[in-house]
């Protein structure tokens, strides 16, 4: 099955909390090019000589993250403000949330699949019959 995602380019920004291995690898079975990053300042490195299509960035790197956002957002790039996956959290848990996670972004980046998240509010799978 074609997604949204497949082949596009995702910046990764991670900060302390994130499970960041989780989401690279998500990204990656889902056919994405994952450009991880442990800092702003090497996000916006890769920023200024890549043309992103989404990007995940820590929801824990609060206001040091506020100007990448609205650079992302000028330049038109989708982008998630992940609160997980959590390191702390199990190892199964980690894989949900970080799945959850690349289909928030997903639905950003695809008009159909932006209908499906407003209308339902959760990804396909995980509704109930």
């Amino acid at each position: 099955m074609e997604t949204a995602i497949r082949g596009k380019r995702v910046l990764l920004v991670q900060g302390s909390s994130l499970a960041s291995a989780e989401l690279f690898d998500a990204l990656c079975e889902a056919g994405a090019k994952p450009y991880p990053t442990s800092s702003v300042i090497n996000a916006y490195n890769l920023i200024d000589r890549i043309r992103f299509d989404g990007a995940l960035i820590d929801q824990g790197l609060h206001n040091e993250a506020f100007d990448l956002c609205a650079d992302l957002q000028e330049r038109g790039v989708p982008y998630v403000s992940c609160a997980a996956p959590h390191r702390l959290q199990g190892a199964a848990a980690r894989r949900q949330d970080a799945q959850y996670m690349i289909w928030r972004l997903e639905s950003l980046m695809s008009p159909t699949a932006g209908a499906e998240f407003t209308l339902s509010g959760a990804p396909p799978e995980n509704r109930a019959s």
